[in-house]
């Protein structure tokens, strides 16, 4: 290969690793369009029985109306937010410790950091969620919730054969061979929704202490929608020359219009000690762009650079690169949030103490979707009447293994939770992570469970009082 080529083909490697490090370094792994809740993020990634109030939107209206939520509620964008971050093939201890500044990486750090790719791709992506407006109300034998929010999530997949020439370079054994990059998508969408939440509770039944049904529907506005349909790119080496095509198919979207429905089922039983709740996320939405745009650009370049003109690099490439083919059209674009079927179930153990556990089935695959099961278990233990600490976890679906652990703080109407989760690893050898913040008034809480009540707290006040009496 002579100097030219040599001298592109670095240059080129450079700018792929500061490409991937950056978008690895500020991506994640999106969790769904469910709200990411600090709840949630406690019990190993779902909320499962737990929502009351102006909570239950994005999980389960049904709970609305149970004896034990709250008729007024309310919550405002102050300290309310919900992100998560990561992807599914480098933990932040790799990332730290092979892109320090002024590390040089060895061959072995090379092979080291491919061989933590397992698919052929690295998925990455990112979801961020901002809770805006909550009131929650009674009307006409139900209760109802409106509310305001805004989420953005965003996938991206680079193809593992990129990554590793931006690693490794191209290599003698390539020469004379033509090298497609084909495993490469791009896809995000930010919105805000408002949504009305009803729920009616019904008459016992038998053996179910506690009926009710619900549903949100939502007006979604969509402020811009992205999607790369097709994208590769390819490119040829040989002693003295160097030739290289790409190829780009993309839709884009902004000021969307759409609407979104939930619907909820819940009981209680066991005289209230039980519960069950069945909820399908999003069964029915689409949101429409029809000021879309699609463009088509492909381009090739059949000479390899002096080395006087890779001081200059992008003005070359716009100079020596032939347009193929390009195309720009107006069109109507269909974008859908993810839709799923959420079945939770919980059992208050002592009458400090509930186990729930939920069991999550996406139905389509698209931004922030999956279609993989996933489970969830986790536990909330009351220390005293102002102080719930949480754990859980959760398997399967798009996070893999999710350690999760959180604490709630009440003082009168004021709810706050907090909760933080690692997934796919513990502390700095994990992949991702997800951190939530979430602050509530609720008022005119139901007083006829056994579980929620005053007079429990000062059942259990005085108990503990006589315990520390000497006799």
């Amino acid at each position: 290969m002579n100097a030219n080529t040599d001298k592109a083909v670095s240059l080129m490697q450079r700018y792929l690793v500061l490409l991937i490090v950056l978008t690895l370094s500020t991506s994640s792994l999106s969790f769904g369009f469910t709200p990411v809740n600090a709840r949630a993020i406690s019990l190993g990634g779902n909320v499962g029985v737990t929502p009351r109030g102006v909570g239950v939107v994005g999980w389960n209206p049904a709970y609305l109306t149970l004896q034990d939520s709250p008729v007024h509620s309310f919550y405002l964008p102050l300290i309310n937010y919900g992100m998560r971050l990561g992807n599914d093939a480098f933990s932040f201890s790799t990332l730290v410790d092979y892109f320090q500044e002024d590390k040089l990486l060895t061959d072995t750090d090379k092979d080291n950091l491919l061989g933590f790719i397992e698919d052929e791709s690295v998925s990455t992506g990112l979801e961020m969620y901002l809770p805006l407006l909550g009131i929650g109300f009674p009307l006409k034998n139900m209760n109802w919730v409106f509310s305001i929010d805004a989420i953005t999530m965003t996938d991206i997949d680079i193809d593992k054969d990129l990554i590793s020439i931006a690693f490794k370079g191209h290599g003698m054994d390539r020469f004379g061979a033509q090298r497609v990059f084909d495993d490469m998508d791009v896809e995000s969408h930010a919105f805000s929704r408002a949504g009305l939440t009803g729920a009616k509770s019904f008459k016992k039944y038998r053996f179910l202490d506690e009926i009710s049904a619900g549903f949100t529907l939502s007006f979604l506005y969509g402020g811009v929608y992205g999607r790369v349909e097709d994208a590769s790119l390819s490119f040829y080496t040989d002693h003295d020359s160097l030739s290289a095509d790409g190829y780009a198919s993309a839709l884009s979207g902004f000021n969307g219009f759409g609407y979104s429905l939930d619907l909820g089922f819940c009981a209680k039983m066991l005289t209230r000690r039980a519960i069950v709740g069945l909820s399908l996320i999003n069964v029915v939405n689409k949101v429409n762009y029809s000021n879309g745009e699609h463009r088509i650009y492909s381009f090739n370049i059949e000479k390899a650079p002096t080395i006087s003109e890779l001081e200059d690099l992008e003005d070359w490439i716009d100079e020596n690169s032939e347009k193929v083919d390009s195309l720009e059209e107006k069109v109507s674009i269909s974008a859908h949030l993810p839709a799923s079927v959420l079945l939770s179930g919980g059992f208050w153990l002592f009458e400090d103490m509930l186990l729930t556990g939920s069991l999550r089935q996406g139905l389509n695959d698209v931004v922030g979707g999956s279609t993989k099961l996933r489970l969830t278990a986790g536990f909330e233990y009351m220390l005293n009447p102002a102080f719930p600490v949480r754990a859980g976890i959760g398997i399967g679906g798009r996070e893999g293994f999710t350690l999760g652990t959180g604490v709630g703080f009440r003082k009168g109407v004021w709810h706050t939770d907090i909760g933080f989760a690692y997934e796919n690893g513990i502390i700095t050898g994990a992949k991702g992570f997800s951190f939530g913040i979430n602050m509530a008034y609720f008022f005119t809480a139901g007083e006829t469970d056994p579980f929620k009540t005053r007079e429990y707290w000062l059942k259990r006040a005085q108990k503990q009082v006589r315990k520390r009496t000497p006799k």
